[in-house]
């Protein structure tokens, strides 16, 4: 007869220490009086291994003990959100069938109703708040650690929040937590025996089921349970029992960063040391010199852990700049929860961090995928969505994302929440939520969705603005919001349409978008007027020649005969020239830009078009008809590369190097022969001379550069623009001349460099890229070099007049891209995606 195999516990969950393990109000719980109470609950209903237990109640001390009688009884605990409706606790309880609910009086109606429903189940209630529910003990003397289950035990079952449809419940085993536990108290110890850990979020989910509860005991420290959700109570119970470390949502930074703020810029003195702390850039300086912030959270608080969510930059750059170290994280419940995690020594604001384990996260067409033993073993009771999920041994997270050449994670967008077009574009929302916000103060929050195949903007107003009148706040938004949007953003990126809302957008508890529950929102406040449509056959062939040539040609999301060139179609200046080509080759006339203004719908423009017709062919317009070489046409002269060129390159290169660390990478990309077009992203003023300082004299004489002519407007710089191949661009006029220069350029055995965003980055991140440069390599069949520049918005970031001394900047020359496989658009986006993946911001 075969002996049982004994496997050993993955962990020790709680060891009988001297210390108090939870601080509750003014009541210090010891570890002792923790495992005793918790023994005690374990005899509160019957049990056999494996079998589920719930807890379904707000964050109190019994919560704890809850937990650690469920797993002495080595049971699976399933925690559920303690404000879940009765229905959604149904649909948990019949699928993971408890023995026993512990609850409290506040959530016990919820319990009853629930199971109302469910009469075949039969589930012990155990209430926190009856009498006879057994007191936490004080003064109690253990001398036996509680220890975890083996490593392949299931501990737990977490469902998921549901941001696209009905949750999940997410199996977790002790091995997953195990991986966790030691990464964080172990390998790099952010949890030791003196950390203070303020626990706030609600602990059904998994950031703070493992960060604010098992980590603390796990490594030996203390865990301040937050008993109000109140600013003023939190910032008090933090200071009186003197805080370490808080873990939180990045909704609860942005409000303390405001509250910060505003208390701080009330003064010349808080201004002042402000600036000097962002200037000087040195945590322990920080905390020195904004102190009294220090001494508003106890003077103990190092170290702000933020998950859950993607955390706004300026938010993460101005607690930094108060002397907090920002510690952002990724992962999700499938991971329990950590993917990725930052070192202390080695933050790096944007990134998530560097892979909790070696070799465990890679990227497969823009998606990150991982593996290891924090992985789960799958889905409750839903085989299919675990194969789903786990392909090949990888866990496809749905996310997307990209790691930079120091295996840094950053994060992109959501795979699932990506929009897509009907003309198969691709729009992440959170990047249009996120620029339309830094646009206006007066949206309290933003959603982006599609509806009837069009971009749809969800606004909640700030509490009073225009006095509560949803036509009147569409119409600022329209004209204040959506037209300075819409005229930089590409035509993918438009938003033609926006719906004023009153209440929260459908959110879970740590703020997540339920994005599957907008498109019923986004109802519109405004139309596009009063006027009715105009019937299908007062349209006439022109209108239809109009329509064509906007959908396939310039890929406008959304076309009418009403529709307003600036407010509806929101085309830039190379689109508008884009349209009077097409006037010019399809009606036989050629119209001033003013046209746009004199007929401000399409079927205006059109009817005038047609009225003032020579002729009507089909099929003009386009890149093609705008930059191709026609024989009858003289050569334009073109700028010229005179000695002062090659002499300012060198001149500038060698001050360059004196004022910063620049060095180069990848100059092998660079082709000794044929043409080629350089695209970098934009981060100073100075970003052509960083660039141009690596390249040899012989190619940089056959160098072309760009510049806006309000740029280059006086004597001195338009004889230097002229005797160093600097074609000038007058943006509203005379566009079409300036294009055809850059494409004689690359016939004639030129290059050019280009920076696509059209503008300085504010903050050093990528902006869109306009689709000039793929169009002139389309046409002239020339290879595009990405440039990917790093450290320039540090050396010199826009709007400050003095460098930063010694700042290291990279010029990194990507392998070329060949044009033949790709259209513009595509050519645009795998240029931009390939500078994207190199840059460190």
């Amino acid at each position: 007869m075969n002996a049982p195999t004994f496997q050993l516990p993955a962990f020790a969950l709680l060891r009988p220490l001297p210390k108090p393990a939870i601080l509750w109000k003014d009541t210090a719980i010891s570890y002792a009086d923790l495992l005793t109470h918790s023994a005690a609950l374990a005899s509160l209903y019957f049990s056999s291994p494996g079998e589920r237990v719930v807890i379904f109640s707000e964050n109190r001390p019994e919560w704890v003990s809850a937990l650690l009688s469920i797993w002495r009884n080595r049971c699976v605990v399933v925690p559920v959100d303690a404000f879940s409706p009765a229905a959604e606790l149904a649909y948990i309880l019949g699928q993971t069938e408890p023995v026993a609910i512990f609850c409290s009086a506040k959530t016990t109606p919820v319990v009853q109703e629930a199971l109302g429903t469910l009469p075949a189940l039969n589930a012990r209630m155990v209430c926190f708040d009856n009498e006879d529910f057994p007191a936490i003990p004080s003064g109690c003397v253990a001398d036996t650690p509680l220890m975890a289950g083996a490593e392949d035990t299931l501990a737990a079952i977490l469902f998921t929040s549901g941001t696209t449809g009905a949750p999940k419940g997410v199996m977790l085993t002790f091995g997953n937590i195990k991986v966790n536990l030691e990464s964080v108290c172990d390998r790099v110890p952010i949890f030791t025996p003196q950390t203070r850990t303020f626990a706030l979020l609600p602990a059904h989910h998994i950031l703070p089921l493992v960060g604010c509860l098992l980590a603390p005991l796990y490594s030996g420290g203390t865990i301040i349970l937050a008993h109000s959700l109140d600013p003023a109570d939190m910032v008090g119970t933090m200071r009186r029992h003197r805080a370490t470390l808080l873990i939180g949502v990045p909704r609860l930074y942005a409000l303390f960063r405001k509250a910060i703020l505003d208390n701080l810029f009330k003064s010349p003195v808080g201004r002042l040391l402000y600036r000097l702390s962002a200037r000087i850039n040195r945590l322990g300086v920080s905390r020195v010199l904004l102190y009294p912030v220090q001494k508003k959270f106890g003077g103990r608080l190092r170290q702000m852990v933020s998950g859950g969510a993607p955390l706004d930059r300026d938010v993460a750059r101005d607690m930094t700049i108060m002397g907090f170290q920002v510690l952002e994280g990724y992962g999700m419940t499938e991971c329990a929860p950590m993917i990725t995690f930052p070192r202390p020594s080695a933050v790096r604001l944007g990134s998530c961090g560097q892979p909790c384990l070696p070799d465990s996260v890679r990227i497969e067409e823009g998606e990150v995928l991982v593996r290891g033993p924090h992985v789960f073993p799958g889905y409750w009771r839903n085989p299919a969505a675990t194969a789903e999920a786990i392909q090949d041994g990888w866990l496809h997270t749905g996310d997307l994302g990209y790691l930079d050449n120091e295996n840094y994670l950053f994060i992109t967008g959501r795979k699932k929440e990506i929009i897509v077009l009907p003309n198969g574009k691709k729009v992440n929302p959170a990047e249009l939520e996120e620029k339309l916000l830094a646009l206006s103060p007066d949206i309290k929050d933003v959603a982006v969705t599609l509806q009837d195949d069009l971009l749809h903007a969800l606004i909640q107003p700030v509490p009073g603005f225009l006095e509560g009148v949803p036509s009147q706040q569409a119409e600022h938004f329209r004209w204040q919001l959506l037209q300075p949007y819409n005229r930089l953003a590409p035509p993918a990126k438009k938003i033609t349409q926006l719906t004023i809302v009153t209440a929260d957008l459908p959110k879970t508890r740590l703020g997540k978008l339920k994005r599957h529950e907008l498109p019923p929102l986004a109802t519109g406040t405004f139309s596009n007027g009063s006027a009715p449509a105009p019937k299908p056959e007062d349209l006439g062939p022109a209108y239809e020649a109009f329509d064509h040539f906007l959908r396939t040609e310039l890929e406008c999301p959304r076309v009418a005969p009403t529709a307003h060139w600036e407010m509806d179609l929101a085309l830039d200046s190379l689109a508008r020239l884009s349209v009077l080509v097409f006037i010019e080759k399809t009606f036989g006339i050629k119209l001033p830009e003013t046209a746009f203004q004199d007929y401000p719908t399409v079927l205006a423009l059109a009817r005038h078009a047609d009225e003032q017709r020579l002729f009507f062919r089909q099929g003009g317009g386009g890149w093609d008809a705008l930059l191709k070489a026609q024989p009858d046409e003289k050569p334009l002269e073109l700028p010229r590369s005179r000695w002062i060129h090659p002499f300012l390159k060198n001149l500038f290169g060698t001050l360059l190097r004196l004022l910063f660390r620049v060095r180069a990478e990848g100059r092998q990309n660079i082709p000794a022969q044929g043409s080629c077009i350089l695209v970098a992203n934009h981060q100073s003023y100075i970003d052509g001379l960083f660039v141009s300082m690596f390249l040899t004299n012989r190619f940089l004489r056959r160098t072309f550069y760009y510049a806006k002519r309000k740029h280059v407007k006086k004597g001195l710089l338009t004889w230097l623009a002229r005797n160093s191949n600097v074609i000038v661009v007058d943006v509203g006029r005379d566009v079409q001349i300036s294009l055809q220069m850059m494409a004689q350029a690359l016939r004639s055995g030129g290059n050019l460099l280009i920076f696509p965003e059209g503008t300085r980055s504010p903050d050093g991140r990528l902006g869109d890229f306009k689709t000039t440069f793929a169009a002139l390599a389309k046409e002239v069949q020339v290879p595009v070099i990405p440039v990917a520049i790093n450290g320039a918005h540090q050396a010199l970031a826009r709007g400050t007049r003095l460098p930063r001394l010694g700042t290291r900047v990279t010029v990194r020359f990507l392998p070329p891209i060949s044009p033949e496989n790709f259209d513009t658009h595509q050519l645009t986006e795998t240029t931009r995606t390939a500078i994207a993946q190199n840059l460190l911001i």
